[in-house]
């Protein structure tokens, strides 16, 4: 597959739609923060981030069946122990990995078709409102996004041989 936009190796264009995706993101979350909904946290958030005070002062290990998705509270709880414990913290972190799902998918696209698509739709994807919204809440469907980009690429980048690709649908 050609790696080229142009002129433009790659590895450039896909830094440029994480860039762009980041700044506008960041642009975001700073006018959210200037809002009254700033740091506000409301039901289902409120939910995760006390689940993740929760696991910081209990452990993992709980006794209760679990009626959200658990993988949100616990990387909320690890971000909390590596010092992240702010909620305007843990937006920046969902906008970075917002902005990674945005160049992944340009480089899933690219690998499926052409570099000009794969451009396409990663500036779609750095300024889809939805992905964006979603990185400004303490809510599981940034990570969410984040992980299915990650797959999506990593099943793109992959050489697919029927006996592969057998032993991967086993697993």
């Amino acid at each position: 597959r050609p790696k080229t936009v142009g002129d433009l190796p790659w590895n450039r264009v896909a830094l440029g739609v994480f860039l762009l995706a980041l700044v506008w993101r960041l642009l975001y979350i700073a006018r959210l923060t200037g809002s009254p909904l700033g740091g506000s946290l409301r039901d289902d958030a409120e939910i995760y981030w006390r689940w993740a005070e929760h696991l910081q002062r209990f452990g993992p290990l709980g006794t209760n069946p679990f009626f959200l998705g658990p993988l949100y509270p616990y990387v909320l709880a690890g971000l909390r122990w590596v010092g992240i414990a702010s909620v305007d913290g843990v937006l920046v972190v969902q906008a970075l990995w917002g902005a990674a799902a945005a160049a992944l998918l340009a480089d899933a696209a690219r690998r499926v078709t052409r570099p000009g698509i794969g451009l396409a739709v990663g500036v779609f994807i750095a300024g889809y409102e939805m992905a964006v919204f979603f990185d400004g809440l303490i809510l599981s469907e940034s990570l969410q996004f984040f992980l299915e980009a990650l797959l999506l690429w990593w099943t793109a980048r992959q050489d697919w041989p029927s006996a592969t690709w057998r032993a991967y649908g086993l697993i």
